[in-house]
């Protein structure tokens, strides 16, 4: 499977780590899985990590180790590499109109800046295809 750029929204990213496997396509849970094996790349935005935070301080996701360890570990894995986020991205998402959703927002604008796909089943990204998926 050869592929660009993957950058990884929220959902599916949480989901690998969570072990929900059985909601993630069957050709992104295989890239997941090379990336955690140093085949693959998958970029992980900065507003990615933000909402699992919030997801861990909300209570509505748990991970295996307190979050400072858990994030740590799950960005040391060879495949993933944390994307900070740089001026343009702002730029890029202020003129995107297809969501109110600042994360979202950002997120896509990674991937747009990238030129990557983004990992993603959110059905509005799907309709509004603002940048390239991957599911």
């Amino acid at each position: 499977m050869k592929q660009t750029s993957l950058v990884t929204d929220t959902h599916p990213f949480t989901r690998y780590l969570l072990r929900k496997h059985n909601e993630l396509s069957k050709k992104v849970l295989e890239v997941f899985r090379m990336a955690d094996a140093g085949e693959a790349r998958i970029y992980v935005p900065t507003p990615v990590v933000w909402e699992m935070m919030i997801l861990c301080k909300k209570r509505k996701i748990t991970p295996v180790a307190p979050f400072s360890v858990w994030i740590g570990e799950l960005l040391a894995r060879p495949g993933f590499q944390m994307l900070p986020l740089e001026q343009e991205d702002f730029v890029i998402a202020l003129d995107l109109a297809f969501t109110t959703d600042e994360f979202d927002a950002l997120i896509v604008a990674n991937a747009i800046r990238l030129g990557g796909s983004l990992i993603t089943n959110d059905s509005v990204l799907h309709e509004a295809k603002p940048c390239k998926l991957f599911w």
